[in-house]
């Protein structure tokens, strides 16, 4: 069966067949952990979540006629899924969700390479950056610590906190293409709001 025919394989997914779901889950499964591990920084977390939508998919096959593109569902889905868990958490606004948007709306635009490569670039910058400035960026994005918290933790000033974060964007704007760039800062929005008003940032 030609489950590469998106009518077919949601035929097959309303009638029961496993094998469309294997398909799926294949075709889309390591995408979505990296596109939500690139959002939150937190690969149990990027799991869970791209379980819970394969299974809540599965338990709602005989809806998947209403949706226009499994694709875009599956992306939708785990935004969903992850501003679920930063509203239990109270770690996100509604500004914060705005962004959050605006980024899902572009990665839901690219296609699986283009979406594939930009997020392999992202990452690869990022455990590219000096020690202290992906210590300090990664506190911030995957354990969600303030400034002052990462700095009591590093037991450094905030100052340096807020220098090592301008270092870091910098040094990412550098490597990162314009395109990627568009991402990059509207994660800085979504998870660093405050540091867009140091005299360092732009």
């Amino acid at each position: 069966m030609d489950f590469s025919d998106e009518n077919i394989l949601k035929e097959s997914l309303r009638s029961g067949n496993h094998q469309a779901l294997a398909f799926l889950m294949d075709s889309y499964h390591q995408q979505l952990c990296s596109y939500a591990y690139t959002l939150y920084m937190d690969y149990e977390l990027s799991k869970d979540v791209v379980q819970n939508v394969f299974i809540k998919l599965w338990e709602k096959r005989d809806q998947t006629n209403t949706t226009n593109s499994l694709r875009s569902f599956l992306y939708r889905s785990v935004y969903n899924g992850l501003v679920d868990h930063w509203r239990q958490n109270k770690r996100i606004l509604t500004l914060e969700l705005k962004h959050l948007e605006a980024l899902t709306q572009m990665i839901e635009n690219e296609s699986e390479e283009e979406l594939w490569a930009q997020i392999k670039l992202v990452n690869q910058e990022i455990q590219n950056l000096p020690p202290k400035c992906k210590e300090t960026f990664l506190l911030s994005k995957k354990e969600g610590l303030t400034m002052i918290e990462i700095a009591e933790f590093m037991n450094v000033s905030k100052r340096t906190v807020e220098s090592q974060m301008n270092k870091a964007f910098r040094i990412l704007r550098e490597k990162l293409s314009d395109k990627i760039k568009a991402v990059l800062f509207i994660l800085i929005c979504l998870f660093f709001p405050d540091i867009k008003n140091h005299k360092g940032y732009s």
